[in-house]
């Protein structure tokens, strides 16, 4: 987590419960974070689920800096 709060500074990091095919590549001793744009624990996985679009800029510098990293 500390890795992914260097790719969008001031933007809040946080743990959710929801399945991904993370803990899969987890056992197979991969390192894995699940990362992308918006509020999942408020916003996403909902019947009219959305992304803000003021959360597009956000996502462009997050996967600009993963680049870079």
């Amino acid at each position: 987590m500390i890795w992914a709060k260097t790719l969008v500074p001031n933007q809040a990091v946080s743990k959710v419960a929801f399945g991904t095919q993370a803990g899969f590549f987890a056992e197979l001793g991969f390192p894995v974070i699940v990362m992308g744009p918006g509020d999942m624990a408020r916003e996403e996985h909902k019947p009219d689920e959305g992304l803000d679009l003021s959360q597009r800029g956000t996502c462009d510098r997050m996967m600009k800096n993963c680049c870079r990293n």
